[in-house]
């Protein structure tokens, strides 16, 4: 009887033993998954802060870029007013604009549904956009007016030749947004 006494100690000791063992590596598990989980919910606030410092910029999206012709597209009339150089105070020959070129906006390699339309047309040396104003003065307002987030300029020269304030816009692109949902 002291023997089957002793076993039955023994057996009962093992037993603990496992089960605090098993206990302690269950501890350890349950642990780990809580920590993962809280590193994916930290994660998951970083993310929806990030997104909704982002709703102003979407908000102001269409306002900041017009929306563009179809891809491919070169409608002339819809970039000559998608340069709204008329609220500008400036004036150019619509009939002598052409389209330069046409490329995806890209950042890191990303599009981000912008296309570059790049025009020119009505400037002697050919070589960018001829604009004119009632008055110098006018002129510059219009090319100050012309400093927006969708109109890139690379050149400008002015000029005042037979009494006529004129500029040439090198290298005039318009941003303008790919797509309605962007």
């Amino acid at each position: 009887m002291a023997t089957d006494r002793n076993i039955s100690l023994l057996s009962g000791v093992m037993a603990a033993v496992a089960l605090t063992f098993a206990g302690y590596k269950v501890s350890i598990g349950v642990e780990a998954s809580r920590e993962a989980q809280a590193k994916a919910l930290e994660n998951l606030r970083i993310w929806k802060d990030a997104y909704e410092a982002l709703k102003p910029v979407n908000a102001q999206w269409p306002q900041a870029f017009s929306l563009g012709a179809a891809a491919g597209s070169q409608d002339l009339v819809a970039i000559g007013q998608a340069l709204r150089l008329g609220e500008a105070g400036l004036s150019f020959d619509l009939n002598q604009l052409k389209s330069d070129k046409i490329e995806a906006v890209t950042y890191e390699g990303v599009g981000v549904g912008l296309s570059r339309i790049c025009v020119s047309g009505g400037a002697s040396s050919g070589l960018g956009l001829g604009v004119t104003a009632p008055s110098m003065s006018d002129l510059v307002r219009g090319i100050e007016h012309l400093q927006r987030r969708d109109i890139e300029i690379k050149s400008i020269d002015v000029s005042a030749s037979g009494g006529q304030p004129s500029a040439v816009l090198g290298g005039l692109c318009v941003l303008v947004r790919s797509g309605e949902d962007v």
